[in-house]
């Protein structure tokens, strides 16, 4: 495979992304986008399993129809997660918020990229020396298989946490109080 190629398989998932996230922005937020976001984290932990576990043999469009894949479930959860964030910000919070939700996502994904290099390298040190590239593919597949893991830890924790918590927009606390309006800002 060239390098052309292999910078070109990535492609599908940037597609994938995309045409998801248009999709994705018209889920009703709450319980449900939650739900939406779990089931994208745990798509691309399944596609980064299925990733890791191919070997040099594998035709060039598996590996794109796995990134498409993950593309798809990672614009899901990526946008879902967003909204269900956003459901109880009134109007006049949102220019605060904003920029609390961008510098969390951005610390979290750089925590993320620093997890697995740390995990890549962990392995290739565990390897010693290396002769041949045998060593290097197991590191690869491995610190894959150590990645996904970590992302169906964070898809359940994701869950369990969004579960817990009751919205001020939630059908069961408005019918409560007999409106279809969400609480007040408390400040």
């Amino acid at each position: 495979m060239t390098p052309a190629l292999a910078g070109a398989l990535i492609a599908p998932q940037g597609a994938g992304t995309v045409l998801s996230m248009w999709f994705a922005g018209r889920i009703d937020a709450g319980r449900r986008a939650a739900q939406v976001a779990c089931g994208g984290f745990l798509i691309v932990a399944c596609t980064t399993l299925l990733i890791g576990a191919i070997g040099p043999g594998a035709p060039e469009w598996t590996i794109g129809l796995l990134f498409f894949a993950g593309g798809l479930a990672g614009g899901h959860a990526w946008v879902s997660a967003t909204g269900a964030s956003y459901a109880d910000v009134s109007a006049e919070e949102i220019s605060h918020a904003s920029p609390l939700v961008t510098s969390m996502s951005r610390v979290g994904q750089a925590l993320g990229v620093a997890c697995g290099t740390l995990i890549l390298q962990a392995r290739l040190d565990a390897t010693g020396a290396i002769h041949s590239g045998g060593p290097i593919v197991a590191a690869f597949q491995g610190s894959f298989e150590d990645i996904a893991g970590l992302a169906f830890l964070c898809a359940a924790v994701f869950l369990a946490l969004a579960r817990g918590i009751p919205t001020r927009t939630d059908p069961a606390t408005l019918a409560s109080r007999g409106t279809d309006r969400a609480l007040p800002v408390e400040v």
